[in-house]
């Protein structure tokens, strides 16, 4: 056995008796690489087919970077996923604070231009759903700014229900107005 083998295949001429095993040897190459591309594309192909919002949210967290999401009620929230729920995502958008925003509401996700496509297809074990984070945020009575229907609301969140909120809202006078959370666009957790 040679200890130096050839950096570079023999060029064989057409009259050599190897020249036939040479060339199918090189078209067995070809053959293997466009079977590996073939695989590779049904593959995406399957991971885009199990894709799932929740999916989505979860890559994007994992990567850290801006996203842009915008709802049914035509808002828009630019910052990091800072948290992924059951039925909703956190977004920290920069002055402002965490936006709440339940998956019903979410109508287009866009990570940073130039960012590698996410796929979503992971399944992942949520625990924590949106009423539920309400009811323990709801114990602090934050300030918040609610989007729902198509209004605005800004007071204290003051107590979460099965399936209902209560703001208090700020101003002269003081309202607690009730928000169905079937209705809810988003919640803003002001910051300090």
């Amino acid at each position: 056995m040679d200890p130096h083998p050839p950096s570079a295949p023999a060029h064989l001429a057409a009259g050599d008796p190897l020249s036939g095993l040479a060339k199918w040897l090189a078209d067995s190459r070809v053959d293997d690489a466009a079977a590996r591309r073939a695989r590779q594309r049904w593959l995406e192909r399957q991971a885009e087919e199990d894709a799932t919002l929740a999916g989505v949210l979860l890559d994007l967290a994992e990567r850290g970077g801006p996203i842009v999401v915008r709802t049914n009620g035509a808002a828009t929230i630019r910052g990091p996923v800072v948290a992924v729920g059951a039925d909703f995502v956190a977004v920290r958008e920069h002055g402002l604070g965490d936006v709440l925003v339940p998956h019903g509401s979410i109508c287009t996700v866009r990570a940073a231009p130039g960012e590698r496509p996410v796929v979503g297809e992971r399944a992942a074990a949520f625990e924590v759903v949106l009423a539920e984070a309400l009811v323990e945020l709801a114990a602090d009575r934050p300030p918040v700014r609610v989007g729902a229907a198509g209004a605005e609301f800004r007071g204290r969140l003051r107590s979460t229900g099965r399936d209902v909120i209560a703001i208090t809202t700020d101003g002269e006078r003081t309202d607690r107005i009730h928000v169905a959370l079937s209705s809810l666009d988003h919640l803003v957790l002001l910051a300090g």
